[in-house]
């Protein structure tokens, strides 16, 4: 690869235009601490979880991991149980999960790494998922600290990689307190684990109490699946696919999970919201239809099996599968497949026909999520104009605007929210 020697700035100069752009973008998202609390029903679930755990009361309806609502009600007991500690916590998790992604591609040029980060950071379901009490940061940071784990024990020898596949494993066992996707790491792991036995770099002839303890944390890594699928919560997210596919035509399903995977990725490659954009949804799932088969090929075209690779494959089958969609579910992996695009790209980008579109391409992702964050931060700033701007009516549901809650819900969801807003967010609506 051939980027970093065509850069024509000096090293000096890219490096302050890095710097500057990572402070640039880092101070916007620390602005987002000012925003008042952002509810919708998945982070009222988790403030009412988080609530009850703080106060020491029983759980009721738990159909949610109790990692995020534990930390949450940690925040809360520490004096931080606001928007502004739940934001701000977001914005900590985020530097994480920069500092892992940097250092999990330290095998690429210095300028493409710079880029990846960038561009990580303009993703606008990135953007959108600091400033909401949600746990979408906090899984990134874990995940990506288990894949870097995974990382350095596969290339590892002797006792360190065995530290290092047992730190990931306690990670990934953190990453399922969060997410249930988190499931997606255990092949990544199960095949660190079995791949460091024949490692290049490693020894000849591992000694069997090596071998014997990388065995033991496979059985582990068995043993806490087979744990987590007769949980409760675990049977209602299988429930969910599973009535999905069960009724109704299959016909109708499938077709409704291609078109909206599609148009999911669509919204990835476009970095736009489709909902901000319904109308242009035929656009997204176009877009989708060109890239989908290029991330195929280019994770087929992969020239070593890797943890991040083997993660990336079975996070992208779970969400084939799953029967909704929502840019938050593809959050925890658009560091990964922004690395992916950056990668491919430089391959081509001194190439004299498609180096317009590429440069014309990166300017337009960087500027729809330059918007994006211009766009969050007017709300977050918006004081009493919050409630208009956020949309939902600030957070509760109303009957004359599509919202978290209709129907027969829409007053058992507003009561939760007032009580969540009295409690976390300072104000009562």
């Amino acid at each position: 690869m051939h980027f970093a020697g065509r850069m024509t700035r000096s090293p000096s100069l890219n490096l302050w235009l890095f710097v500057l752009a990572l402070a640039t973008l880092s101070v916007l998202y620390l602005l987002q601490t000012a925003t008042p609390l952002r509810l919708d029903n998945d982070s009222a679930d988790y403030l009412r979880m988080a609530a009850a755990i703080a106060d020491g009361r029983s759980l009721r309806a738990v159909s949610l991991p109790l990692g995020y609502p534990v930390f949450l009600a940690l925040l809360d007991r520490a004096g931080l149980g606001s928007s502004f500690g739940f934001v701000l916590a977001n914005c900590f998790f985020l530097g994480i999960a920069v500092w892992a992604l940097w250092t999990i591609y330290d095998d690429c040029p210095v300028q493409l790494r710079r880029v990846i980060v960038l561009l990580t950071l303009l993703v606008t379901p990135v953007v959108r998922s600091v400033a909401a009490p949600l746990p979408e940061a906090a899984f990134l940071a874990t995940s990506l600290l288990a894949l870097l784990a995974m990382k350095i024990g596969v290339s590892a020898e002797g006792w360190s990689r065995l530290r290092w596949l047992a730190t990931a494993l306690v990670l990934v066992g953190v990453a399922m307190t969060l997410r249930l996707v988190a499931v997606a790491l255990v092949p990544a792991l199960l095949w660190s684990s079995l791949a460091t036995l024949h490692h290049p770099r490693a020894e000849p002839r591992p000694s069997r109490r090596l071998a014997a303890a990388t065995i033991v944390i496979v059985l582990l890594l068995a043993a806490s699946v087979v744990a987590l699928s007769r949980t409760a919560i675990f049977e209602t997210y299988v429930s969910q696919p599973r009535y999905w596919y069960a009724y109704g035509q299959l016909a109708s399903p499938v077709l409704r999970r291609i078109t909206g995977t599609l148009g999911s990725l669509g919204e990835l490659v476009l970095n736009l919201p489709l909902s901000r954009f319904h109308n242009l949804k035929p656009i997204f799932v176009a877009a989708g239809v060109i890239a989908g088969p290029g991330l195929l090929f280019a994770l087929r075209r992969s020239v070593h099996w890797t943890p991040v690779r083997v993660y990336l494959l079975s996070y992208v089958t779970i969400l084939v599968f799953w029967p909704y969609d929502s840019p938050r579910l593809w959050m925890p992996i658009t560091p990964l497949l922004v690395a992916l695009l950056v990668t491919i790209v430089a391959r081509y980008l001194w190439t004299p026909p498609i180096r317009p579109f590429i440069v014309a391409y990166a300017a337009w992702f960087a500027l729809a999520g330059l918007i994006a964050i211009a766009y969050t931060t007017r709300i977050s700033l918006s004081g009493e104009e919050f409630a208009r701007l956020y949309g939902r009516n600030g957070g509760m549901a109303s009957g004359n605007q599509e919202g978290p809650a209709t129907g027969q819900t829409m007053s058992p969801y507003n009561a939760l929210a007032d009580s969540i807003l009295r409690r976390y967010g300072g104000t009562r609506r």
